[in-house]
């Protein structure tokens, strides 16, 4: 794998600015359920959102993330609430914008906090 570097960065700051122009609930960032597990948001559907413990995040140009790996069932979408948090989040990009295979670097970058009402689905 390729070593983040200086042109990596401004990749990087470039699609955090435009994820923080977004204000609904991503795929990527953090959700605090109402029993106290915190999780990361995984996939977002029109009324319900899945969460998972792991995985991968690509950060995209767009400032979204899509994620690959095992999610839980959804909690419903009107139960989340924007907590006016940032909170560090794992996440990766393809080195210098080339996509191949082996040409991903990682990174951390803030992103949103939501809480939840609802308790953590299984």
């Amino acid at each position: 794998m390729p070593d983040l570097d200086d042109r990596d960065r401004e990749l990087i700051a470039a699609r955090v600015e435009a994820r923080h122009r977004l204000s609904e609930p991503l795929e990527g960032d953090w959700v605090e359920f109402a029993d106290g597990i915190s999780r990361r948001i995984s996939y977002v559907w029109e009324t319900s959102v899945q969460s998972s413990i792991g995985g991968s995040f690509h950060l995209a140009a767009s400032g979204r993330m899509s994620h690959s790996g095992s999610l839980f069932a959804g909690a419903p979408l009107d139960t989340f609430t924007d907590s006016g948090e940032l909170r560090d989040a794992s996440a990766w990009i393809f080195h210098h914008d080339h996509r191949q295979a082996g040409n991903g670097v990682d990174t951390v970058v803030p992103v949103r906090v939501w809480r939840c009402t609802a308790v953590a689905p299984d």
